[in-house]
């Protein structure tokens, strides 16, 4: 699925929530009204035993749906960025749970659409590890990753070499500069090493 549809599947997914939200705040309040002032909770909407203990309405649930409302992101970053916005540690592992329960967060496809992403952009699979580790995904639970992704080494080596070919180095050494710029971009030594000697060794006989 490409990741714009990935994106609107979200929005849809924060929009039903969203909608329950209204639904539930709107019959509160006209159970409210009837009553001519605050109706007492019924066991079903309750704290207790309810997944609706950390819905919507709370605070901390709206600023998560913000926080994802425009790209996918880890359930890590987005635990990050709701403590680093003053909220507490319980709260946000409440919101956390709702949030993937609901499918608006999924670390599985956040991976997918980085990878994606980043393969797009032509950086290295080493690169796009280092990435999702540092969002707290180990890609060894991921299925057939990197390979349902890439071919072969050597679509790995070639996406290395026309990189090179699009967006040259600048250096008296082109060798050594291709290599440095390829490990940079996060492709493997071994395909950096092999797309930096083929592009080299193209130049050299097109400047002869």
């Amino acid at each position: 699925m490409a990741s714009r549809d990935l994106i609107n599947e979200m929005r849809q997914r924060i929009d039903a929530l969203t909608a329950h939200d209204a639904q539930r705040d709107s019959a509160l309040h006209d159970a409210e009204t009837d009553s001519g002032g605050p109706a007492a909770p019924s066991p079903a909407s309750s704290s207790e035993g309810s997944d609706d203990s950390e819905g919507p309405s709370t605070p901390v649930f709206r600023r998560l749906l913000m926080t994802v409302s425009r790209r996918e992101r880890s359930v890590l970053d987005v635990r990050a960025r709701l403590l680093d916005a003053g909220y507490g540690e319980a709260e946000v592992e409440e919101a956390l749970a709702r949030a993937v329960s609901a499918g608006v967060l999924d670390d599985a496809r956040f991976a997918d659409v980085l990878t994606r992403s980043r393969l797009a952009q032509g950086r290295g699979v080493a690169g796009i590890q280092r990435e999702l580790e540092r969002n707290g995904i180990d890609v060894s639970c991921l299925p057939d990753w990197p390979a349902a992704y890439l071919e072969d080494e050597a679509g790995e080596t070639e996406r290395a070499f026309e990189l090179l070919r699009r967006h040259p180095p600048r250096a008296r050494n082109l060798r050594d500069a291709a290599y440095r710029k390829l490990v940079g971009k996060g492709f493997s030594s071994d395909a950096a090493c092999s797309a930096a000697r083929r592009w080299a060794e193209e130049r050299e006989r097109v400047e002869r």
